[in-house]
This record gives C-alpha cells, structure tokens and sequence, in this order.
C-alpha cells in the first residue's frame, strides 16, 4: 500500500468513493461542489494520486479509484461509519455534529484504536437499546432511571 496519504488526499478518495456510488460516473465539477474547493485544486490533486496509481483520470474525463485506491478509500469510509455509530449511537450526539467531528477524527485514528472501537461499538449496539443502554446517561438519564430502565428490560431480576 502507498504511504499514508494527507487528510487533503483522503478527503479526495472519499469523496471519489462516496459520489461513485451515488453516479455512475465522477467528474471535476462533482468533486470541486462536494469538496468546496476549486477545480484547479481539484485537478492538481487528481494528478498526484493518478502519479501515486490511487485514481485514474485524463484531462476532461471522469475519475475512477483504482484498486488500491479503492481499498484506501474503503478504509476512510470505515473509519467514518464507525465513529460516525459511535457518536450518534452511543453518545447521544446531534446527527451533522456526528458527522462533522468523524470526518476530522477519521484521519487522525490508528487501525488499532478503530478495530477496538469497532468491537466495542457493535458490542454495546448488540446488548443495548438506545433508551435503556450502557451510556443513557448521556441522554440525561439519572442511575435511578437507568436502574428502572434495566429492571424493565429483564423482568427475571
């Protein structure tokens, strides 16, 4: 695999990946709206991960990831959706809050770290209610309310 890319680079791959699979194909416009940067910003970036074999691109046509753009593009996206769930799910917090602060987090996260999250996020989805689970708490639940939430959940105790 390529040295790990610049937040800048990954940001660019994701979004490669995200509007692939929203179209059919990819162009320069779609990347430049959905990035908020400039078409020439968007087209010197192409160009370095064309050189670094992550995206093919010629001048004027569409953006495809390459395999091993793809497989990085995969790992960003995973990274996202994990933090994003944990965010949401478990903390308790706002949608486009969630959203935003795993973008900025994504990049910044060890595989270590993300695959213990990703264990422990399925875990406490897996054992929990949003209402009733681990972290209601966060929601603004007392201990006597979560205490009566769990005794509600498990009428054998």
């Amino acid at each position: 695999m390529v040295n790990q890319q610049s937040v800048s680079m990954e940001n660019y791959l994701e979004m490669v990946a995200i509007l692939g699979n929203e179209t059919d194909v990819v162009r320069v416009t779609q990347l430049s709206t959905a990035l908020g940067v400039k078409k020439s910003s968007v087209s010197a970036a192409l160009i370095k991960l064309s050189r670094q074999g992550l995206v093919k691109h010629e001048k004027y046509g569409c953006v495809e990831l390459t395999p091993e753009g793809e497989s990085i593009a995969h790992d960003i996206l995973h990274r996202h959706e994990v933090l994003e769930k944990f965010l949401v799910e478990i903390l308790g917090v706002n949608q486009k809050v969630a959203w935003k602060d795993a973008c900025e987090m994504e990049h910044n996260i060890s595989q270590i770290t993300i695959q213990k999250l990703t264990g422990f996020v399925e875990y406490v989805m897996s054992k929990s209610s949003k209402s009733s689970g681990l972290f209601g708490w966060v929601n603004g639940k007392s201990e006597q309310e979560l205490s009566e939430d769990v005794q509600q959940s498990n009428p054998n105790t």
